[in-house]
């Protein structure tokens, strides 16, 4: 670039360039030329055009340089590329509606056509009251995809019609207005937040005949006013958080199908009064914190064929009054029932195969005041978990080998006598409280045989097989020996 200012080049050959006749280079203005010092005009103060890669660019010491101008300028071009590709990223994750790729039918609803079946993806429109049709273009409507009516705010009711076999992630999720829905006998799951935070929707229905296998992971959580809600009976699993928060529940029947209830799947329910399951249940385990918090359950009869009933599982049930735990259970879970601090009755089933209660299980059930009867099978029982039971006055051991405790695992049950086989091991020391813990013997009452004039006679006594010892009262605290129960008839005169 020859810069103007400083010379005028001319097109054409031969021709010269004329400078400022001056042996030291020329001043260049701002932003302007200088001759390299080495290059000297000829006699007659010209430079021929040989002598032009002579002259150099250069910026002018009160400027920055072109190469800093460069660098600041690529600087530049990279952080605009960085946020643009930002932007587009959190685009990406945000639920699409209004863009959502397809042809879009009179309605406003918005469709993919997936060889020879339809997924509605969206729904431009801004009506109450939507109805999907069960056909588009001739073919039948299967699915409502990822956030179709997501935060549709107008939106308060929705016709789904039979034939829609999967009612997609985020698909009606933050319909605020939405008030009911009755999902068809074909749909087989509700994904994924499907219809979370739909505050207004107070009832679902299933049709008759219902397919439906899976409720997943949060799918109506934080529906505020869903007052009931009936599981159809072929309902395989129900997901994580699927009705957390949804604190007018009053009622629930878990249908004998159900193998899964996903953790904190009906936490904070705090309505929910009653839950029942039906007869021949496949429910294998009460996961962690599924019933936590719901603070006006009163009563649930876990069915027999549960082994586990996980962490927290009915933490914070302030009204729950007992709990019959079946035969199956083997674990009882860290603050299964922690806090629940209306709880009367613990009982264990006959037969009990539970192995394992674990830390905390029963701490804090300040009115548990029933004897517990611990079953035989049971070989562990974790730190701190009968703690504050402070009305419990009695626990029953017919365990041989006594179970490993921890030192506070009766800590703060102030009232508490342990009773424990009378010819059992390992009840003294090992964490037991030697203040609490007291012999019981397996008693056979015999009554009094009065003596004769040849024979002497018995008193009332009691007799233990186990440790052979005899006893002058029932509750086996007065001790004595085959000496101490004989009746003697004193002869005085013949």
């Amino acid at each position: 670039r020859a810069g103007n200012a400083a010379l005028q080049a001319e097109k054409g050959g031969g021709r010269e360039i004329r400078l400022r006749d001056k042996t030291k280079p020329a001043k260049a203005p701002a932003g302007g030329l200088r001759a390299k010092p080495t290059a000297r005009p000829g006699a007659a103060g010209i430079f021929s055009r040989r002598d032009i890669p002579s002259i150099l660019w250069y910026a002018p010491k009160d400027k920055q340089s072109y190469l800093t101008r460069r660098r600041n300028q690529m600087q530049a071009k990279r952080k605009l590329a960085a946020l643009l590709l930002s932007l587009c990223m959190v685009l990406g994750m945000l639920p699409m509606t209004v863009f959502a790729a397809g042809e879009t039918t009179a309605e406003g609803l918005v469709y993919e056509v997936n060889g020879e079946s339809v997924t509605i993806t969206g729904y431009t429109g801004n009506e109450a009251s939507v109805v999907i049709p069960n056909e588009i273009e001739g073919k039948p409507v299967t699915a409502i995809g990822k956030a179709a009516f997501f935060n549709c705010g107008n939106l308060t009711s929705i016709e789904i019609p039979e034939g829609i076999e999967s009612i997609g992630v985020q698909a009606f999720q933050l319909c605020k207005k939405l008030e009911s829905v009755k999902i068809p006998a074909s749909v087989i799951s509700i994904e994924e937040r499907a219809f979370q935070s739909c505050s207004n929707l107070d009832s679902v229905t299933f049709a008759e005949g219902s397919r439906l296998e899976t409720i997943n992971n949060f799918a109506f959580n934080d529906c505020g006013k869903l007052t009931s809600i009936e599981f159809p009976s072929g309902t395989k699993s129900i997901g994580n958080q699927a009705f957390t928060y949804c604190t007018s529940l009053t009622s629930i029947k878990i249908p004998s199908s159900v193998t899964t209830i996903g953790e904190n799947a009906f936490q904070r329910c705090s309505n929910l009064s009653s839950v029942t399951f039906a007869e021949e249940s496949q429910l294998k385990d009460i996961n962690k914190s599924v019933f936590s918090y719901c603070s006006n359950l009163t009563s649930i009869e876990i069915p027999e064929g549960v082994e586990t009933i996980g962490e927290s599982a009915f933490y914070g049930c302030n009204k729950l009054k007992s709990i019959t735990i079946p035969k199956t259970v083997t674990i009882i879970g860290v603050q299964a029932f922690n806090n629940c601090e209306n709880l009367i009755s613990v009982e264990f089933a006959e037969e009990s195969r539970l192995t394992t209660i674990q830390s905390s299980a029963f701490s804090d059930c300040f009115n548990l005041t029933d004897d517990i009867e611990i079953p035989s099978t049971v070989t562990s029982i974790g730190e701190y978990a009968f703690y504050r039971c402070s009305k419990l006055s009695s626990m029953t051991f017919s365990r041989k080998t006594a179970p490993s405790i921890e030192e506070n695992t009766f800590s703060g049950c102030s009232t508490l006598n342990i009773y424990v086989p009378c010819d059992g091991t390992g009840y003294a020391g090992n964490g037991w409280p030697e203040d609490k813990v007291k012999t019981l013997h397996n008693l056979d009452h015999l009554d009094a045989v009065p003596p004769t004039c040849t024979k002497d006679g018995t008193k009332e006594y009691w007799y233990c097989p186990d440790c052979g010892g005899y006893f002058l009262d029932k509750d086996g605290e007065i001790e004595t020996d085959e000496a101490g129960i004989i009746w003697c008839y004193s002869l005085q005169s013949m």
